[in-house]
């Protein structure tokens, strides 16, 4: 708590619970772990314009984390303990003795028995694959009011008032202070006040499960969705209505969620550049528009020469968002839903094997052997701002049409939305043998398609990469050194790396309207690269480099480029 010379006051709370499940035997399995922050500030007015009032601000922000370890659970099931245990070991073996697990056609074999039991017992090994769930949630939430003109005492309050409250001053954002104020004389009533009566909202949510059907074999699943949303006007008295109003209301924010995009990711564009799923994009829009005819109250179906509804015409961004979605996540236009902010996170994944290290024949040959695959989607609208023409009918529905472009003015005008589609890797494998010698393979796969909403185009950055890679270790390689007159011997392994990538990069211009699609940007880049690093000592590292990186442009206003660096480095750590 801060309060000097009646001019500034703070004060902050902070509180957090481990919520006890785990001390019950039937929710040991679960953690959760909650936590408040609160802050709350006054500032007054400077002297020269103390008839404006003073400002009070108000934060919170909460958090909430909760695990659920699946593992514990099946453990208190005595049955499903021994079922959990009876997979891994059964997994364990089988790929121990992958060679006994696999019938050649020419053997023969007793009949099989398989009982009502086993069955069963395979059914129930299954639903244990889910090995733990965690949830994450975070808020913050902020209030600015300005024009407040009493004066703080402790914890905040003027109590002779009761202002502005102990919800207030303990973070809570539930009530609309600005009437509360304004109805018990907390507030100037000073018509020159301009400072902006802020509210501000922030939400993030994350969601992770693992799975693991067999050992070895993990499958990592992620959600999460973040948004936030700003509100500010000018809060004041209006000497025409006797009363407090407000003016210049703007709402601005942004959306950001995970999604699932995999339908449209490997449809690869012709040779002059054009693409199945745009075109399908093109046709969405038509599909779009009609149902938001059919759904609005005010609409009179009314369809001018282009075909389309008025007030939905084929730039509306209300048409454009739900049809480009609907055409890059392989969802029919007719059934998607007309929501430029979705509210629930799709799932993406990454994925790892390990399993087929212990295979016998391969592990005469190999150390470690993992096999990889990654997927992340996300749908973002970078920014939305209130539109000052819009006006609000029935459960939102827009009223007024703008005569220029006979769309409806929509509650928010957005600029751009954007989704990123990352496969990095698609596939990759990495192998350490016996030998010293390694080997990795990957593939990745990157596309970013951002849709113009102001010049309604459709940009898509693309990018495929093939990286093939090796090394070797030379073990105990012994070097004579000279130092300090005395010559002695240097032991060390020595590291050799080389690594080969082709990349395709492209940046294609996609006009929704004219239905043009043209290359203006990209290349092809050849990268290889090759290091020998040699560690003297904890101190004291060696290192040899190559590098050589070719680019071919795709459009003749950029030249074909080579760049070769080489060299040596020298490493020598003063202090650990």
């Amino acid at each position: 708590m801060l309060l000097l010379a009646n001019r500034v006051y703070h004060h902050s709370l902070n509180i957090s619970y481990n919520v006890p499940l785990n001390k019950f035997p039937l929710t040991s399995w679960i953690s959760l772990n909650t936590k408040y922050v609160a802050n709350y500030d006054w500032l007054a007015a400077p002297l020269s314009i103390q008839s404006l009032g003073n400002t009070i601000q108000n934060s919170n922000n909460k958090q909430v984390n909760t695990t659920f370890n699946f593992g514990q659970l099946y453990n208190k099931v005595s049955f499903l303990k021994k079922l959990n245990k009876n997979n891994s070991k059964n997994s364990s073996r089988g790929r121990a003795n992958g060679r006994e697990s696999i019938r050649l056609p020419n053997e023969v074999t007793d009949t099989i028995k398989i009982s009502i039991k086993d069955i069963a017992n395979q059914i129930l090994s299954m639903s244990l694959l889910v090995k733990n769930i965690s949830v994450s949630y975070r808020q913050n939430q902020g209030l600015v009011l300005p024009g407040f003109n009493k004066k703080p005492h402790f914890l905040g309050q003027d109590w002779e008032s009761m202002a502005p409250g102990i919800p207030f001053v303990l973070g809570s954002q539930n009530m609309d202070i600005r009437e509360l104020s304004s109805q018990a004389g907390w507030l100037t009533n000073n018509t020159n006040l301009n400072q902006f009566f802020k509210l501000t909202n922030s939400e993030t949510i994350n969601l992770r499960g693992t799975l693991e059907p067999i050992k070895g074999f993990r499958i990592e699943l992620t959600a999460n969705r973040t948004k936030t949303n700003n509100t500010q006007e000018v809060f004041r008295y209006d000497s025409s209505i006797g009363g407090y109003n407000s003016f210049n209301n703007i709402e601005n924010g942004s959306h950001s969620i995970s999604f699932i995009s995999w339908n449209s990711a490997f449809i690869k564009d012709a040779e002059n550049h054009s693409n199945i799923t745009f075109q399908e994009f093109r046709n969405n829009r038509k599909i779009v528009a009609d149902r938001l005819a059919l759904l609005n109250p005010y609409d009179n179906s009314i369809v001018d020469s282009t075909g389309y509804p008025l007030g939905y015409q084929s730039t509306s961004q209300e048409v454009l968002i739900p049809a480009f979605l609907a055409a890059y996540s392989g969802k029919s236009a007719a059934s998607i839903r007309l929501n430029n902010f979705p509210n629930i996170p799709l799932p993406n994944w990454r994925i790892n094997y390990d399993g087929l290290r212990n295979i016998k024949w391969i592990k005469k040959m190999v150390n470690n052997i993992i096999l990889s695959h990654s997927y992340q989607s996300t749908y973002s609208v970078g920014n939305y701002i209130t539109s000052l023409d819009y006006e609000r009918g029935i459960d939102e529905w827009p009223l007024n049409i703008n005569e220029a472009t006979l769309n409806y003015y929509d509650k928010y005008e957005i600029n751009q939305v954007t989704l990123r589609e990352s496969l990095s890797p698609l596939f990759k494998i990495d192998m350490t043998f016996r030998n010293s010698l390694s080997a990795r393979l990957e593939i990745k796969k990157e596309r970013t398609l951002s849709l113009g909403l102001s010049n309604n185009q459709l940009t898509d950055r693309s990018s495929d990469e093939w990286i093939i890679g090796a090394g070797y270790r030379v073990k105990e390689l012994e070097f004579n050194v000279r130092a300090a007159g005395r010559q002695r011997k240097v032991s060390s392994d020595l590291d050799l790396k080389l690594d080969l990538s082709l990349r395709s990069n492209k940046v294609v211009i996609r006009k929704i309207e004219e239905n043009q699609e043209e290359i203006t940007g990209g290349n092809s880049v050849i990268t290889l690269k090759f290091t020998a690093d040699y560690v003297v000592s904890s101190r004291f590292n060696l290192r040899l480099f190559y590098d050589k990186v070719m680019t071919n442009p795709y459009v003749s206003n950029t030249f074909p480029s080579a760049i070769t660096n080489g060299g040596f480095s020298i490493r020598f750590t003063l202090a650990q």
